[in-house]
């Protein structure tokens, strides 16, 4: 009965043996899964290293194309800077320009209302004076007609135009008919004083003007 028991006794212990070998191996087995896998995490994160080193390179090459940029920005400052200073320049030039065209516009204005006065005084004086007669003028009115062909459509109006075309047409003026007529010569003359038809046609006005005074005169002292 006791060697029965003795017997089971050391089949007992060595089932736990076999047991704890298998649990050791089974444990040895999961240990050895585990430090594969902490090597492959371990070989992710020496990739995930070097990526963020690469990104730390491409960062760093980023930074220095901001500091060219900024460069090249302070350099654009500095051209426009001295851009703006030239184009001060240039337009200080050209304000004494300006000031130089309109002292000369201003002396033209000048000398061309003194001509067209010296004009008008002097047919007043030649047609008042008789000195000038119809004759002549009719001469100077063939001239004249001519400015109908560049009057339209500045400086006159249509009615304007119709009007001077109307005047022309006439055989002689009265001195109401004289005075619309200088009163367009003018707008004419101011537009296309460098065309002797408009000079004409302000001879052919003042001649008419100083003809009907000329005409007044004579009925006052007949009177």
């Amino acid at each position: 009965m006791v060697d029965i028991l003795s017997l089971l006794s050391a089949i007992g212990g060595l089932g736990g043996l076999a047991v704890i070998i298998s649990v050791a191996f089974w444990l040895g087995k999961k240990f050895a899964q585990i430090d594969e896998r902490f090597k492959l995490i371990n070989e992710k994160f020496k990739i995930i290293d070097h990526r963020f080193q690469e990104i730390d390179k491409r960062f760093e090459e980023i930074d220095k194309r901001f500091v060219a940029i900024d460069s090249r920005f302070k350099s654009i400052e500095g051209e426009l800077k001295e851009i703006r200073e030239r184009l001060g320049r240039v337009e200080g030039k050209l304000r004494e320009h300006d000031l130089r065209f309109d002292r000369i516009e201003n002396f033209l204005y000048r000398l061309t209302t003194a001509i067209k006065s010296i004009n008008e005084f002097t047919i007043d004086i030649l047609g008042y004076e008789g000195v000038l007669r119809k004759e002549a003028v009719d001469l100077i009115k063939r001239e004249t007609s001519r400015i109908l062909s560049f009057v339209s459509p500045n400086p006159l109006t249509k009615y304007e135009k119709q009007r001077l075309k109307e005047l022309l047409e006439k055989d002689e003026l009265t001195l109401e008919e004289a005075e619309e007529l200088y009163e367009i010569a003018n707008k004419v003359l101011e537009e296309h004083g460098d065309k002797i038809e408009a000079w004409k046609l302000l001879w052919y006005s003042r001649f008419w003007i100083a003809y009907n005074w000329r005409k007044m005169k004579e009925t006052e002292k007949e009177g």
